[in-house]
């Protein structure tokens, strides 16, 4: 499997785009459109909603073998429940905090997962609207991907129905945690509802990944991925002069 962050050298000084996808199907058209990391989800399980073990067999296989896989698998609290082969052909692995605000050693379990069946893959995932989600504050969370020898962390929403990460965090306090992560040698990806005007923001105070769903999907997350409204943001993202989609990703 390729590094990673070699399959991430970036066209530009530009964030990568990460769409989300639920199945095969979406994921040729994430990679027909431009997309540069393929997200492995079921939207219908939640913001980090764990797709079954052979979608996310069959989505490694689907695109092509350069391309950056990644995979949502819930919450932390619940992995105990989880098989981690299941996610043996993914590059990164994300994991939320939604209810560990009052669980004093949740940080130990994360190590344990960081230092074990997950080593240098997984990516610990703060919620913007911390409260709702009863989880810790984003602070606190990318302070624990660092301690814990994380590569990348992400911030998110827990409720899809509220509003953006923008709009329940603020711009301030984003770029404040923008900020720790580049003096920390900390990837930061941004997801939560992110239309166009979000992502100009996202890209101007350097967030190194552009997480999305519903915005490839015309607004509904649950809808289908359309490989039109990708190639738009993978416009929005690289900027005018994108490369043209490689032939890989065309076939």
């Amino acid at each position: 499997m390729p590094s990673f962050e070699k399959a991430l050298t970036p066209r530009t000084p530009r964030p990568a785009l990460l769409v989300s996808v639920r199945n095969e199907q979406e994921a040729r058209a994430a990679e027909r459109g431009g997309a540069d990391i393929i997200d492995v989800k079921n939207p219908s399980r939640g913001s980090l909603g764990a797709a079954d073990a052979v979608v996310i067999a069959g989505v490694r296989r689907a695109v092509a073998a350069e391309r950056p896989v990644t995979a949502a698998a819930g919450e932390l609290a619940a992995a105990g429940l989880l098989h981690f082969d299941d996610f043996a052909g993914c590059d990164l692995v994300k994991l939320g905090v939604a209810g560990l605000a009052d669980v004093p050693d949740w940080r130990a379990s994360a190590e344990r997962l960081a230092l074990g069946p997950l080593t240098n893959r997984i990516v610990l995932v703060a919620y913007a609207d911390w409260q709702a989600a009863r989880a810790p504050e984003p602070e606190r969370v990318l302070e624990a991907a660092r301690q814990i020898g994380c590569r990348w962390g992400m911030v998110d929403t827990f409720d899809k129905s509220a509003g953006s990460s923008a709009e329940t965090l603020g711009w301030t306090r984003l770029e404040r945690l923008a900020v720790f992560c580049r003096l920390n040698r900390l990837q930061l990806a941004l997801a939560g509802r992110l239309g166009l005007a979000e992502i100009g923001h996202a890209i101007d105070f350097g967030a190194d990944v552009i997480a999305v769903r519903g915005a490839a999907c015309g607004g509904d997350r649950l809808a289908e991925v359309s490989e039109d409204a990708v190639r738009r943001l993978v416009i929005r993202v690289h900027g005018k002069n994108a490369l043209p989609v490689s032939s890989a990703a065309s076939r």
